[in-house]
This record gives structure tokens, C-alpha cells and sequence, in this order.
């Protein structure tokens, strides 16, 4: 492992890259599939994990976001380390009226995170391993196939991320020295999304629809855009896909 920390180079502070950083990552996972028939399939995973090590890791200061703060090492819990994660996944389909459910549950231990003193240095644990907020997020997909024509199809769903709208924190005071240590915030909170797909086995030409202008390209895929509806915004996506060969349709306002 590649790690940077301050240190004093003949007689001067510098920043040192060295390669003597040490971690350690086991873990096993356990995956059950309920049902055997494509349209009613559930699948059921479970991953116990260990990781430990220097947690002064270079990549931490590199990229769009750097830490800002370089400190000494220390070793602890890798800020990646989930020790326990269960996740509930599947569809149910063949419902009355065509009618497809798609749920996605996760419940897991919340990742480490390290407490620091006023001068922003690494505090070492004589107890547990600070960690964030057990996570547990729902979400749920229902989806319906309509059949235009033998070339044509439209894919309506609607999809309700973090159901339960349970709190699952981003960020935490961890400075002992702030008067707020220890609360967390930033939340995800629950979204609905409002999804259509077209799928086309025949090239159209440009067309107008109201005061949008839909263009198709040779689309032999399945092509998704949404709606995404949050309180205070309503959002339109249309999102690229990857490669020329692969396009189906674009949208432009």
C-alpha cells in the first residue's frame, strides 16, 4: 500500500510517499437464489468482511475531493470496512394486468470513521471502532410492458427509493473538540423516480412531438429516461448511453 504522511527530510518538512503501508482485507459471502422461473426470482446475500490496516492511504489525497489534511498514520479500520451486509434483491412478475415488482433491500453495519483532536490529528481508539449509523435502505420498482405494436413497446415503472425514508447519514462531526462531536447528518431522503423505455426494431425519421424534437437512431436496445420527483423539484433525464452502435434515441428540448 502506497501511503503519504508528514515527515522531516534533512531538517525539513516534506510529505512522503512510501511503500511500506500495510492492510488486510477476508471475507466471505454467502448467495441464495429463491425460485428457478425467470419472471419470480429472488436472490438473498450475505458478506461478512474484516479489513485493518495504515488508513493514511495515498489515493485519500488524490482526485476532485483531497483531504485536505495530512496527518500522521495510524493503524485501524479501513474507512471502506463493512463487517456485516445483508441484501435482498429480485422480481416478481406475472401479475394481474402484466405487472412486474422489483424490490432491493440492504441492511448493513455504517462505515468507520476516525475522531480527531482540535489540531485535526488522528485520536487512537482504546475501545470500539467509531462507526456510522446502522444503513438500511428499500426501494421499490413496479414496472409494466405495453406493446404498441409487433416493433414497438413502452416500458412504464415507477420506483420509490429509501421507502421508509430511514435516515442514512453521509457525513459526521468527528472533531472531539466540536461542540456538535459525535451528530451526524446529510441524508438521502426518499425519492420517486418515474421511469419510461422504447424499444424500436426499424430506424424513424426526425419528428416533432409539442415543442420537443424526438430523433431515433437504428435502436435495437431498450433505451430508459425519467422523471425524478423530489419536494421542490421535478427533474428530466435522458441519460448517454455508451457507445455510437449502441444508441437508440436522443431527446432534445
Amino acid at each position: 500500500m502506497i501511503t503519504l504522511q508528514p515527515e522531516v527530510v534533512q531538517n525539513q518538512p516534506a510529505f512522503v510517499l512510501g511503500s511500506s503501508g500495510w492492510a488486510q482485507t477476508r471475507q466471505a459471502e454467502f448467495t441464495a437464489r429463491i425460485g428457478s422461473a425467470a419472471p419470480r426470482q429472488f436472490f438473498f446475500s450475505y458478506v461478512r468482511q474484516y479489513a485493518h490496516g495504515d488508513i493514511n492511504d495515498a489515493g485519500s489525497y488524490l482526485g476532485n475531493s483531497p483531504s485536505p489534511v495530512i496527518q500522521s498514520n495510524l493503524i485501524a479500520s479501513l474507512p471502506s470496512e463493512i463487517p456485516n451486509r445483508f441484501l435482498f434483491w429480485g422480481t416478481y412478475g406475472n401479475l394481474p394486468h402484466k405487472v412486474t415488482l422489483s424490490p432491493h433491500i440492504e441492511y448493513r453495519n455504517g462505515f468507520p470513521y476516525q475522531p480527531t483532536n482540535v489540531y485535526q490529528q488522528w485520536v487512537p481508539l482504546t475501545g470500539p471502532q467509531s462507526r456510522y449509523p446502522n444503513h438500511f435502505s428499500l426501494d421499490m420498482r413496479v414496472s409494466k410492458d405495453v406493446q404498441v405494436n409487433l416493433q414497438h413497446a413502452v416500458r412504464l415503472s415507477f420506483t420509490v427509493r429509501n421507502l421508509t425514508n430511514h435516515f442514512n447519514p453521509l457525513e459526521v462531526h468527528s472533531n472531539l473538540a466540536d461542540p456538535q462531536y459525535g451528530r451526524f447528518f446529510g441524508n438521502y431522503d426518499r425519492k420517486f423516480l418515474l421511469d419510461f423505455g422504447t424499444s424500436c426494431s426499424k430506424p424513424r425519421a426526425m419528428s416533432n412531438y409539442g415543442n420537443r424534437r424526438l430523433a431515433w437512431w437504428s435502436p435495437t436496445l431498450f433505451h430508459r429516461s425519467h422523471f425524478v420527483w423530489e419536494p421542490g423539484s421535478v427533474r428530466f433525464r435522458c441519460p448517454k448511453l455508451p457507445t455510437v452502435a449502441d444508441r437508440s434515441s436522443a431527446i432534445t428540448f
